[in-house]
């Protein structure tokens, strides 16, 4: 796995982008998906890499905090919006469906690791074969 050390600037700049937001990025780019992670103490999603089995276990987006759902964690981001559209977990997931039905070839993603703030660990390009959804009660 690649582990090359960029700033957040560096990070952008590589892909050709102003800003990078969200942890789960669909096509950010024609053809390039991104996702931002982060093992580090005290980060908010569970993220894991398993060097052993080389796989990323990623928790992707919860629903947004709000009054009625003061705790997010509790509740994955559903795979549509109200109004239809595929949130970022569903465009993933849609994703690996149409890999699986033999309609598209697997997803290539690339994966960036938070080291500290403004400081990222490139991991290279991952293939996106398997999610697995976990629900919470």
């Amino acid at each position: 796995m690649k582990d090359e050390i960029l700033s957040y600037g560096q990070m952008c700049n590589k892909i050709h982008v102003n800003t990078i937001q969200k942890g789960m990025n669909y096509h950010i780019k024609k053809g390039i998906s991104i996702i931002l992670m982060s093992v580090r103490p005290g980060a908010p999603y569970d993220d894991e890499i398993d060097t052993q089995r080389n796989l990323l276990l990623y928790e992707g987006h919860d629903v947004p905090k709000t009054k009625q759902n003061p705790n997010p964690k509790i509740i994955d981001q559903p795979l549509t919006t109200e109004k239809g559209t595929l949130t970022e977990n569903g465009k993933f997931v849609e994703s690996v469906q149409r890999y699986k039905e033999g309609l598209s070839s697997a997803e290539k993603i690339l994966v960036f690791e938070k080291l500290n703030s403004g400081i990222w660990s490139e991991k290279g390009f991952l293939i996106l074969l398997i999610i697995t959804a976990l629900f919470y009660k």
